[in-house]
């Protein structure tokens, strides 16, 4: 006769583990016990695990994923055929606390972890391994990820040591705070009374070098002038040697910091050339970025997290493992609305469906419709975004199962990417739904006026410059700008400045 175990293991991830075996009944079979994470340790596991007068008996292993140490045991354990299931940690603990309020030990959260298939069986998740492929793309994701956001934090504390050493000058620069002619500033006028001293025509000649003269014109007048301002604020604490702060100091700690932002900057680029390296091989069509707001780093950290959507066994699922589902508290004919979200998912996968709703809710009618009805509800523009993410995760969901399916032969190979539709259900190009969400559902965001009569400019004199074959920082010819006056795009170019 064949019968069923579940093995609760608490992993440990300097020590040894511990497991405890339970029938099918409940009953414990003899002590918990520790083993060891090697080879014969995990042999150990199975010979204790495994009745003498019964080989063939169906083995079932619980864990919580800790760290990364779950990996070399559930390897272990897949390859020769044992199921093995995952749980989070938060489902573990509230248990142990039901079972055992006051006490807390590796054994009991063993005991705890075996009972559970017979607890919540139906909520029990089946630990998947991806191949080393999708493996390697995720570490890549999450690496490149992990270092943008330093690369952000260090920039935001640049901008944070000039509200106080030069309160102005990061305004002057508006939003072009750390392209070369800024940057270049910044290794070497942290003190506003050096850059008085320079002076404002040497000033514009430094600017204009490192930025081979494309420099707005009023840029030089308005660094100068913020640090003029700075200097009157601090002149009288100079001079009496009451300066709350050194100017050398910070500009090394902003030295230091520029250096480390280029170095992790060359490494993002390496690691896109990897990440884009193995994209192609998961997702060869790049199904997943046929989607409105699913480009390549997007799609690389969805492919890397998710790897076989098909192992969901429904989208429900598929959404409740990304994260974005709100809570829901229901009695009787009573249903309580607004209750936040669970926060539950991986906070890479999370992160990229929200980036991918901003730009969604832009490109495509469906979701910009969505939107507009949600704001007018009455929602924050993040509740909105959370709620087109979570859609996005079952639109997505639904396009990559269809596709890997077909890729391994469980249906026919006749699947499109995903097709923008209007509200009619029509088939539209990508360049009509951009026009019907700005005709119809206009962003709720106010517009940056400056920037775009600033691009707006750049791009009139470049096409002006390009007519007469003549780039940056050469001298133009009498015939070429007579030509040049004469056109629309240049008295365009003078409506604007004026």
């Amino acid at each position: 006769m064949t019968r069923g175990r579940y093995i609760g293991i608490d992993l440990a991830i300097t020590g040894p583990h511990r497991a405890a075996v339970m029938e099918a009944d409940g009953t414990f079979v003899g002590k918990s016990f520790s083993f060891d994470r090697s080879f014969e340790g995990f042999n150990y596991l199975l010979k204790r695990a495994t009745p003498q007068d019964d080989p063939t008996c169906k083995l079932i292993f619980v864990l919580v994923p800790t760290s990364k140490t779950w990996i070399p045991l559930c390897s272990f354990l897949t390859q020769r055929g044992y199921a093995v299931f995952s749980v989070t940690a938060q489902k573990a603990a509230a248990l142990r606390k039901y079972y055992n309020k006051h006490t807390k030990s590796d054994r009991i959260d063993a005991q705890v972890l075996a009972k559970l298939p017979l607890i919540d069986r139906e909520n029990l998740n089946e630990l998947w391994l991806p191949d080393s492929v999708t493996g390697a793309l995720k570490g890549y994701c999450k690496q490149r990820d992990k270092i943008v956001m330093g690369i952000g934090d260090r920039k935001r504390r640049i901008q944070a040591h000039f509200t106080c050493a030069n309160p102005k000058l990061m305004e002057a620069f508006g939003e072009d705070k750390f392209t070369a002619v800024s940057v270049a500033f910044l290794r070497s006028f942290v003190d506003p009374f050096k850059v008085k001293r320079f002076g404002l025509e040497k000033l514009t000649q430094f600017l204009k070098k490192h930025s081979h003269g494309r420099i707005r014109s009023e840029l030089p007048q308005e660094i100068f002038q913020a640090c003029v301002d700075t200097t009157r604020i601090y002149e009288q604490a100079k001079a009496q040697g009451q300066l709350p702060f050194d100017f050398q100091q910070v500009q090394d700690e902003i030295n230091i910091d520029l250096d480390l932002i280029e170095y992790e900057e060359k490494k993002v680029t390496l690691l896109d050339q990897k990440i884009a390296e193995l994209y192609e091989k998961v997702d060869p069509l790049k199904a997943l970025q046929s989607l409105r707001g699913f480009g390549p780093v997007i799609s690389a950290n969805i492919m890397g997290i998710v790897g076989y959507f098909p192992r969901f066994p429904n989208v429900r699922a598929y959404q409740c493992f990304s994260g974005g589902v709100p809570k829901k508290r229901q009695s009787s004919d009573r249903d309580k609305k607004g209750l936040p979200i669970t926060k539950a998912g991986p906070r890479l996968l999370k992160k990229s469906y929200h980036m991918a709703a901003e730009t969604s809710r832009k490109y495509d009618v469906e979701d910009a419709a969505f939107y507009n009805r949600l704001i007018k509800r009455g929602l924050h523009h993040n509740q909105a975004i959370t709620a087109i993410a979570r859609r996005l995760a079952a639109r997505s969901y639904a396009v990559m199962k269809r596709v890997q399916e077909a890729q391994q032969g469980l249906r026919d190979n006749n699947t499109v990417p995903f097709q923008l539709r209007d509200l009619d259900g029509h088939p539209i190009t990508s360049e009509q739904a951009r026009q019907i969400v700005r005709d119809k559902y206009p962003s709720k965001r106010k517009p940056n006026k400056k920037k775009e009569e600033r691009t707006q400019a750049q791009v009139i004199s470049r096409q002006s410059l390009n007519s007469s074959n003549m780039r940056y920082g050469q001298p133009l010819l009498v015939g070429d700008l007579l030509k040049d006056i004469s056109t629309p795009n240049a008295r365009q170019a003078e409506n604007i400045f004026t």
